[in-house]
């Protein structure tokens, strides 16, 4: 009975999440927001020369991370390519190609992006990508 409760958790989890992906392409950052817990910590690593790089909490900051992404880069391509649930976990592989929109500058990124949900909400989100070629093309 426990195995059948993670996986149907798992499930729900990873639909949460696709969610989120789902409002990010129509850019409704309000329904990427109804999914998050209101203490929610959200990271992106970078240096500082990435203006959305950085830790956040609560949903009023991740409100700010979305605005300040609209305002610095223009995707032309957003692919989550992989969805991974593993009990409170959805570990999301992807790639994206996107202009910085003061440098007119081209970035290709690889990425993961990992959830941590809890009660059918995203609690802690983490992303991983290439750094050092993000902040290069905001120079």
């Amino acid at each position: 009975m426990m195995q059948q409760k993670t996986i149907s958790t798992e499930r729900q989890n990873e639909d949460v999440v696709k969610g989120i992906f789902e409002s990010f392409t129509k850019n409704d950052i309000k329904g990427i927001l109804e999914r998050l817990s209101e203490d929610v910590n959200w990271h992106v690593s970078g240096p500082q020369q990435i203006p959305y790089a950085g830790k956040r909490a609560g949903k009023e900051k991740v409100d700010e991370f979305f605005r300040l992404i609209g305002k610095s880069i223009t995707h032309d391509k957003f692919e989550p390519q992989e969805f991974i649930a593993r009990d409170d976990k959805v570990v999301v592989i992807g790639s994206e190609k996107f202009k910085v929109k003061f440098t007119n500058k081209a970035v290709i990124n690889d990425w993961i992006m990992v959830f941590t949900l809890k009660d059918g909400k995203v609690i802690r989100f983490f992303e991983y990508g290439n750094t050092a070629v993000i902040a290069n093309a905001f120079k």
